[in-house]
């Protein structure tokens, strides 16, 4: 039985190496990811549900910024919740902009899948960039 711990290593992995079939069976079919960002002008914030919406979520991401560089640099873990602490660098891909800031990313697992997904930005840092 895979640990929340493991769950999550293994999204990361995932998903820096953009390996689809690996985060599917990582995640509840019910997912819900959650981009905190209130009355916000980015156009990723909001609500998504399901895979569908997990595939929404990330293609309106890769479709405005590029990842430079996120490092984790603090991890809490409990049995069915892990939060991430991040530091980072994208860029925009409209005007090469780089955006630098921080985010939290929550996870809530049941069954060893990833059932919520939540990400807290640092707002401002995007929007200063997504508005030039």
């Amino acid at each position: 039985m895979k640990s929340t711990q493991e769950v999550i290593e293994n999204y990361y992995r995932f998903l820096q190496t953009r390996d689809r079939d690996g985060l599917l069976t990582l995640l509840s079919p019910e997912i819900k990811v959650i981009y905190h960002a209130h009355n916000s002008q980015l156009p990723w914030a909001g609500e998504y549900e399901g895979i569908n919406g997990f595939d929404a979520f990330l293609h309106v991401i890769k479709t405005h910024l590029d990842i430079v560089e996120v490092t984790i640099v603090d991890r809490i873990y409990t049995e069915k919740k892990a939060v991430m602490q991040c530091l980072g660098t994208w860029k925009r891909k409209s005007n090469q902009h780089l955006i630098k800031g921080s985010m939290v990313n929550v996870f809530t697992t049941a069954n060893q899948r990833i059932t919520k997904y939540e990400v807290y930005a640092d707002t401002a840092a995007f929007e200063s960039v997504m508005n030039l």
